[in-house]
């Protein structure tokens, strides 16, 4: 069951993004980007899977595998994305 997370955990991860954002500013792959919140997330002492590749079913088949650039608290699946 997924869990709900709190609008101060809400707060806090949007602020990190940000912070990430405003320091390093545009023109970075989005690979910069991960590392230095996956850094900002570690030293906030957030819980955070970089990478995590999971397998999707249908029917009981396997259909694909899906690997999100982070999972935050087990409840946030987040997909950056940066413009090149």
């Amino acid at each position: 069951m997924p869990r709900e997370i709190t609008t101060e955990q809400t707060y806090q991860l949007r602020g990190l993004i940000f912070q990430v954002r405003n320091e390093l500013h545009m023109g970075w792959s989005e690979e910069v980007y991960h590392q230095a919140l996956v850094k900002h997330l570690e030293a906030n002492n957030i819980p955070a899977q970089s990478k995590p590749r999971y397998k999707l079913f249908h029917r009981n088949i396997e259909v694909h595998t899906f690997e999100a650039d982070l999972i935050v608290w087990e409840a946030v699946i987040l997909e950056l994305k940066a413009l090149p």
